[in-house]
C-alpha cells in the first residue's frame, strides 16, 4: 500500500527513507489451496470443485489477490442462496425471476436439470465475475427497459451527430 506516500510531505517521507516492496500475485495453485481452505470448515459440499478451480484461474490470470478471489466465491455462494430462497418461495422473488422459475419448472431445461439448487458451479461463478467486474452504472443501464434504451440511444446519437457535449 502507498498510504504512507500518499499523506506524508515529501521532505518527510525523505527521511524516513521508506522503500516500495512488491509482493507477486498468488498462482492459481496457491488461490485455490487458499480458497479450497476456506471451503473446508463448510458442511456439505455447496461449491463444486471445478467452480473453485475456475474463479482461482481467473483472479490469478488478472491480478491473482487472494481477497477478490475469496469475493468472488462469497459472492458466487449468495447468488446460489438466493436461487434456493426464490426457488422455496416464488412470491419473494421479482417478476422477471418468478417467470424464468416458471419456465424452469415447464420446460425443465438441461441445464437446470444437470445443476442442483444451491450449488455453486462454474455458471455461478461466471456470474458473480461479471457482477464483480462490471459498475454499477453498467448493471443500471443492462436492467432498463429496452423504450428507455432506445431513448438513451438516440440522444447519445444526436448529441454526437450534433457536436454539442
Amino acid at each position: 500500500m502507498d498510504l504512507p506516500e500518499r499523506t506524508l510531505s515529501n521532505k518527510i517521507s525523505s527521511r524516513l527513507g521508506l522503500t516500495r516492496i512488491t509482493f507477486p500475485g498468488y498462482t492459481h495453485e496457491q488461490l485455490q489451496a487458499i480458497i479450497s481452505s476456506r471451503l473446508s470448515h463448510v458442511p456439505g459440499h455447496i461449491v463444486d470443485p471445478d467452480a473453485v478451480q475456475f474463479a482461482s484461474r481467473k483472479v490469478a490470470a488478472v491480478s491473482g489477490d487472494a481477497r477478490r478471489a475469496l469475493d468472488i466465491c462469497r459472492r458466487a455462494v449468495e447468488i446460489a442462496e438466493s436461487e434456493v430462497t426464490e426457488a422455496e418461495n416464488p412470491g419473494l422473488a421479482t417478476p422477471s425471476k418468478r417467470k424464468k422459475l416458471r419456465d424452469k419448472a415447464e420446460h425443465g431445461t438441461p441445464r437446470a436439470k444437470e445443476k442442483k439448487m444451491g450449488q455453486v458451479t462454474i455458471g455461478t461463478v461466471k456470474q458473480a465475475i461479471n457482477e464483480a467486474t462490471s459498475s454499477s452504472l453498467q448493471q443500471y443501464l443492462k436492467s432498463l427497459p429496452l423504450s428507455s434504451k432506445m431513448f438513451l440511444a438516440a440522444i447519445l446519437a444526436r448529441t454526437r451527430r450534433s457536436g454539442i457535449s
